[in-house]
Formats: structure tokens, C-alpha cells, sequence
């Protein structure tokens, strides 16, 4: 454990101040590799597949900005993708894609009874619009912390002819990934979500089938180069987030690794959500135990507190008033 301590984000930056122009000359980039190696090693994938951005956001938008759609083309998202997702699509059809492409959003109702009820929709829908080109699925939907099977959607995806982007923005450290063997076309996911990086450290993974297809936001220094140095070069920024995924993996094995880890977590998060809808009366999100998620639960209110309503800025106003209420308990407490 000393060794990781030793090495840490403080130290790091205090390496880069100390002689900055030897650390973006000579250092940054050895350290980017060795960390890089120590991501694909964890998400069970080849090195040469694999670069670093700051957030899953990112790679979702490096990869939708490199998608080359024509006037009828259409990408297929749902109604538990990200939201974000909805601001990048409009900015995308003003100014990135040709008039004519479609975004097309698939309802995911609740209760959801199985698995196969989720994968028959997608084949259904994929067969009813023969124009997409394109599917995003949320590996773990956020915030509604649904497991999706994506093992079983990508080939469904594949058969009537689209692409497939997993946004695993929670899974790296939730879930076991061998994106080698996933079959997807591309992958991101955040390491600064569950393995203890500070914030600002994803990775994205292309398939070597595709490397051509994909291209960073800011044009890299070293264009039509390997995807490693089209996202290494892109001018002066903060690599040590970045670097600093080695150690989170190291330091997530160090106490325990995947197994152990998510054995306790998913235990005490079912008896927090046991003991919160006891006490609360709150429900449960209506899934199969296979798509929950370790970590995460989604439970909804009884009812919507008096003063608050549903729209995201009164939901923000709730938030605020939960947590200084938590804040004063805590307080008491001590």
C-alpha cells in the first residue's frame, strides 16, 4: 500500500511544476503509456485499442462527431440514455450532421419482467427502422442504475447492420469487462466513478475495425496517426488524471479486487435500499434481480414533497433541502 501512496496525484504534480517543460517533453508520455497498459489490462483489451479522455462524455462525443451519416441515416438512443445525450444530438443536427438524420428514441417502460422482454424490443425496433446506423446503449443507465444486457443487444444490433457504442459510465469496477470478447464497436467508461482516480479519467475503446472511423474533438498533432498518439498529442493538458489510472487499478486490487469488493458494496447497498423502503415506504425500481446493478439502486418517492414538483429545477431544490437536512443530522450526531 506504501508504494501506492508514494505515487500519488500530489506527487505527481509536484514532478510536473518542479520542470515542467522536461515533464510534457520527456516524462508525460511514459507515464500515459504504462497507465494506459494498466487500463487495458483491467477492462480485458488490447493496448493498441485503448486511449484515455476525461470523462465518458467525451467519447461519446469524439465518436458521434466522427460518425459519417448521410440524409435518411438515423442513431438510436432510449429514454434511459444519459441526458446529455439529448443536448450533444441537437447540437449535432445544427451543426455536425447533414440535414435528414434522424435521432430516434425507443421508450423503455417499467415494469421490465426479463431480459428477453428488453432485447425484443430492440430487434423489433431495429427491424421496423432499417435506417439506423448507429445504437448507444448505457451499460448502467444513470440515473435509473439499470444493468442492460448488453452482451445479448450488441449482436442484435449487428444484425440488421448498426453500429454499437456502449456508454459504460459506471461499470469499470461494477462490472467485469472483457471488451476483447464484448463485440461491441466501441466503449467507454469512467475510471474516476468506482476505482478511486481523481476526477477527469476515462478511457475509450475502439475496435481495431475502426480506428480509421474515429477522431479526437481537437485535432491532434500527430493526425492519421495510431489512435494512442491522435489522443495523446493534442497540445498542453492535464495528463495526470489520466496517469493516475494505473494506481487506481492497483490500489482497487490492493483491497480486495473486483470480487471481494463488490460481494460487500452490493451487500450493504441491498440493505440500504431494504432499510429505506421499510422505513419510507418507497418502491423499489420494477427489474430483474440480472439487471440490477451492484452499486446502485433507483427508488421513487411516495409522493412528491409539499413545495416540490417535478421539474428539474424543483428536483434540485429537493436535492439541496435532502442534503443540508443530512448535513444538520450529522452535525447533531457528532
Amino acid at each position: 500500500m506504501d508504494k501506492l501512496h508514494n505515487v500519488s496525484h500530489a506527487r505527481l504534480m509536484d514532478e510536473r511544476e518542479n520542470h515542467p517543460d522536461h515533464w510534457f517533453r520527456r516524462v508525460a508520455r511514459g507515464y500515459w503509456l504504462e497507465a494506459r497498459t494498466a487500463a487495458a489490462e483491467f477492462v480485458g483489451a488490447d493496448v493498441d485499442d485503448v486511449v484515455f479522455v476525461s470523462n465518458a462524455t467525451t467519447a461519446v462525443n469524439v465518436v458521434l462527431r466522427s460518425l459519417k451519416l448521410e440524409a435518411g441515416d438515423a442513431i438510436l438512443a432510449t429514454t434511459l440514455t444519459f441526458r446529455s445525450f439529448q443536448t450533444l444530438w441537437e447540437d449535432l443536427q445544427e451543426r455536425i450532421y447533414p440535414r435528414g438524420v434522424q435521432c430516434l428514441l425507443m421508450e423503455i417502460k417499467m415494469p421490465i419482467l426479463s431480459e428477453d422482454q428488453v432485447v425484443q424490443q430492440y430487434d423489433e425496433f431495429l427491424a421496423s427502422h432499417p435506417n439506423v446506423k448507429f445504437v448507444l446503449i448505457d451499460h448502467i443507465t444513470s440515473p435509473s442504475t439499470i444493468l442492460m444486457p448488453v452482451e445479448r443487444l450488441i449482436p442484435v444490433c449487428h444484425k440488421h447492420g448498426a453500429l454499437v457504442m456502449i456508454d459504460g459510465a459506471h461499470a469499470p469496477g461494477q462490472v467485469k469487462l472483457k471488451l476483447n470478447m464484448l463485440g461491441a464497436d466501441m466503449y467507454t467508461g469512467n475510471f474516476h466513478k468506482w476505482l478511486f482516480t481523481p476526477r477527469g479519467c476515462a478511457l475509450l475503446w475502439v475496435s481495431k475495425d475502426h480506428h480509421h472511423l474515429v477522431n479526437p474533438v481537437n485535432t491532434p498533432w500527430r493526425k492519421k496517426q495510431s489512435l494512442g498518439d491522435q489522443f495523446f498529442y493534442q497540445g498542453t493538458q492535464d495528463h495526470i488524471p489520466l496517469i493516475c489510472a494505473k494506481y487506481g487499478v492497483q490500489f482497487y486490487q490492493a483491497i480486495g479486487g473486483m470480487e471481494r469488493i463488490i460481494r460487500y458494496k452490493s451487500k450493504l447497498t441491498t440493505e440500504g435500499c431494504d432499510y429505506l423502503v421499510k422505513k419510507l415506504d418507497l418502491t423499489s425500481l420494477a427489474i430483474p434481480p440480472s439487471m440490477e446493478s451492484p452499486n446502485l439502486r433507483f427508488l421513487k418517492l411516495p409522493r412528491i414533497p409539499s413545495g416540490f414538483g417535478n421539474k428539474t429545477n424543483q428536483a434540485s431544490d429537493l436535492y439541496d433541502k435532502a442534503r443540508t437536512s443530512l448535513l444538520c443530522l450529522n452535525f447533531m450526531q457528532c
